[in-house]
């Protein structure tokens, strides 16, 4: 049915509006997460050192006693499993390049190992101190109120390098509920433990290189993101454990790929991903530094984004990352550089 008349001209003024205004994407690296966790040069230092955090003092002792916090299978295993990490990121230059030179050597028991380490670390780093404040601001800033339910812009599309559940977290603790299923909800959230329909009413979250605390064991899904919700407890350490134990032992394969890897169910995440860009037309870059090891991808994405006109790029010093976007172009696209870091920058295209 024609709407005439002036409010159909609104109507039509409004929808025209929107439809060049597009979608807005989200692009983030390990910066965006550093107040949680390390970045890459930060993460081989931090599995060396984990023993020094996982003790508490006792009450009324000098400040040199401490008291274990974890049983003593944690401190032998789960321990000895992060300084080896760590010890061959150093030598290796980073965790990625040690995983990969497992990948062509095909040391699929070894690679298994980083993989539950790096997921169980990521998940205790998330236990201790929960989450970027930043995510929380963010969040907080763009959700709306309607009909006694809060909602995100529905034209909004975030998409992260990055294994962590920072964005789950604070939109669960912006909920106010701290159920995983719930977050679905509110976003769409790419790869999920389990199978949901899309719903084109809310954003999307695509994780390109899966995300920690969820895979599968025997074919049947399981997720520990349990351990989130409480944090440093009596019991969540004991759950910690049980479940560490299980994993390293057992047969689960933990959700997360590195860029060279692509599994079927993350090449599904990226292949809907390719798919939801085509109207993206502002793209905001935070604490991503285009690696080479992502440059073929990264490549992929803008050629799927034609009508991309701008992009801010958000770090402490985006001259590296600017310069290193600039060649994954053949045309030209407005670049502008965002110094400041204490929160996410939410362009004026991004309608809230």
């Amino acid at each position: 049915m024609l709407t005439t008349g002036a409010g159909g001209a609104k109507l039509r003024a409004v929808s025209s509006e929107r439809s060049i205004m597009g979608k807005i994407l989200y692009l983030l690296g390990a910066g965006a997460s550093a107040s949680c966790i390390p970045v890459v040069k930060e993460i081989n230092q931090d599995l060396t050192s984990f023993a020094n955090s996982i003790y508490k003092k006792s009450e009324g002792s000098p400040s040199f006693k401490r008291d274990i916090k974890f049983s003593e299978v944690l401190v032998s295993e789960f321990l000895a499993d992060c300084r080896w990490l760590g010890r061959e990121a150093q030598s290796h230059g980073t965790m990625d390049l040690f995983a990969k030179k497992l990948y062509l050597l095909k040391r699929e028991e070894e690679l298994r190992r980083l993989k539950c380490t790096l997921s169980f670390y990521l998940l205790f780093a998330q236990m201790r101190k929960k989450h970027d404040i930043r995510y929380d601001v963010f969040l907080t800033t763009v959700a709306q109120l309607e009909e006694n339910s809060i909602r995100l812009p529905k034209d909004l599309i975030v998409s992260t390098w990055n294994y962590d559940n920072q964005i789950m977290i604070s939109l669960l603790s912006l909920l106010g509920l701290f159920e995983p299923d719930f977050a679905r909800k509110h976003i769409n959230i790419y790869p999920w433990h389990q199978s949901l329909e899309h719903d084109d009413g809310i954003p999307e979250l695509f994780h390109f290189n899966g995300l920690a605390g969820f895979g599968s064991f025997d074919a049947l899904p399981f997720n520990l993101y349990s351990l989130l919700k409480d944090g440093l407890t009596d019991k969540s350490i004991d759950d910690f454990n049980q479940s560490y134990q299980k994993g390293s032992s057992g047969s689960e394969k933990f959700q997360i790929d590195f860029a060279w890897e692509a599994s079927v169910e993350i090449a599904k995440v990226r292949e809907k991903f390719l798919e939801r860009i085509a109207d993206v037309r502002t793209l905001v870059v935070v604490g991503y530094s285009f690696p080479t090891f992502n440059r073929e991808f990264d490549r992929t994405v803008f050629a799927k984004c034609p009508f991309l006109s701008k992009i801010y790029v958000q770090d402490i010093q985006p001259e590296g990352p600017i310069e290193r976007l600039r060649s994954l172009f053949d045309r030209t696209v407005e670049i502008v550089p965002v110094r400041g870091v204490d929160q996410f920058y939410i362009p004026i295209e991004l309608r809230v």
